[in-house]
């Protein structure tokens, strides 16, 4: 298959043939390149941090493991000498899981908002089960979400105007 001529391509679908075009195109160019094309740059540091290793990322710190990081949140990381993280996450996973503090005091009410729904199943993306300081889970979780007199208004969402279809 070196050749991508017609006489090779029957059988393939038009979909996978410029698949097997770019395969045989970079076996080409890549069999040019040494083995160790990639030098590490002078400056570059590694150091294990905590973060959820899900392909849908999710909860983590980004910081240096404390006690309480799950132990399959570790996972090294590159940064640039100087960037790197140098504290550890004790105050964000704590025993009783996640410490939800927000960085600005006004923004502590829309943290708990939050918190409460993320607990509750509101927003889980059916993929995260949360474990949040403070917080339990409400009985049954529901998309219309109300945070109570002490959170923010819950603005429902507009539902489209039914319009009438044209007959052809």
């Amino acid at each position: 298959m070196g050749n991508a001529d017609n006489s090779q391509m029957f059988g393939i679908s038009s979909a996978l043939g410029p698949g097997v075009l770019w395969r045989d195109y970079m076996k080409t160019v890549v069999a040019q390149l040494p083995p160790d094309w990639y030098v590490r740059p002078e400056g570059i540091v590694d150091k294990v941090v905590c973060v959820n290793p899900s392909l849908y990322g999710g909860n983590g710190s980004g910081l240096i493991p404390g006690p309480n990081c799950p132990s399959n949140f570790r996972f090294t990381e590159h940064y640039v000498q100087g960037t790197e993280p140098t504290t550890d996450d004790r105050n964000f996973y704590t025993s009783c899981g996640i410490q939800l503090r927000a960085p600005f005091a006004d923004w502590q009410r829309d943290y708990n908002v939050w918190g409460q729904g993320a607990v509750s199943g509101q927003f889980s993306y059916g993929r995260f089960n949360w474990t949040i300081c403070g917080f339990t889970p409400s009985p049954s979780p529901s998309p219309s979400f109300s945070p109570g007199p002490s959170g923010p208004p819950v603005i429902p969402r507009p539902t489209p105007t039914p319009r009438p279809t044209r007959k052809p």
